[in-house]
């Protein structure tokens, strides 16, 4: 069974995958919007290893406002996950997971782990904070789902 997190932002999707047996969710990589088909890939390769349909699994980060309710971003992330569904295997099972400041979240962990200012910057260039928000989003959905 393969499970993706995604963080799905306007430049970046920062891309997390889950061992389902562990709950250990790793880290995987950032890709710029134009890299879709590169994205795509990746999960149709995952899910053409898979023993059984449906063992392949995408959970998008839906964002939300802090009080709950649905933003411009949110129908952006709609729009992109209607899109990424009409490219990967029918197989592929695609579900949304509530977000609210996970890119916030990321930052401050990257700091716990000793980040300054320089390399944070370099974090958000090089998608970093994307990844690590990709795997808040993963870490979430497991703790509740696995």
């Amino acid at each position: 069974m393969a499970i993706f997190g995604l963080d799905v932002g306007e430049r970046r999707i920062g891309v997390a995958s889950v061992d389902p047996g562990t709950k250990i969710v790793k880290a995987e990589r950032a890709f710029m919007r134009e890299e879709l088909p590169e994205l795509v890939k990746m999960i149709s390769d995952a899910a053409s290893t898979s023993d059984e349909m449906g063992d392949t699994m995408v959970v998008v980060g839906m964002p939300t406002s802090q009080s709950g309710e649905f933003t411009a971003q949110s129908e952006r992330v709609k729009e992109f996950t209607l899109e990424l569904k009409e490219l990967v295997p029918e197989t592929v099972r695609i579900n949304f997971y509530g977000e609210s400041a996970t890119t916030m979240l990321a930052i401050d962990r990257l700091k716990e782990r000793g980040l300054d200012a320089v390399a944070l910057r370099q974090a958000r260039a090089d998608g970093t904070i994307d990844v690590e928000a990709a795997c808040i989003i993963l870490e979430g959905w497991a703790e509740e789902r696995l």
